[in-house]
């Protein structure tokens, strides 16, 4: 499915402020619905949807930003490397 069409014309329509604060508030619901599920009181439909809605505003904000994937995927990697080596360790 290609939905950069939605994303960029959701984006332009709320713009960068309001799309950065509608993340922070996203990404919070995220975590209440992971300490949720780990404790037993939610389930993972509720995770599932978060992660969706987060995923969702950070691709609006990669657009606002003008952040390239390849920037992402670069320090993705940088980031996983790192963590394996200090797994090593």
């Amino acid at each position: 499915m290609n939905h950069y069409k939605d994303i960029k014309k959701i984006a332009k329509h709320y713009g960068f402020r309001n799309q950065g604060l509608k993340l922070a508030e996203e990404a919070s619901e995220l975590s209440s619905a992971m300490c949720k599920l780990l404790s037993g009181e939610g389930g993972r439909k509720a995770v599932i949807e978060e992660m969706a809605d987060v995923t969702i505003m950070l691709e609006q904000m990669q657009y606002l930003m003008h952040i390239d994937k390849s920037e992402i995927i670069s320090t993705m990697e940088n980031k996983l490397n790192r963590q394996l080596a200090r797994m090593k360790k």
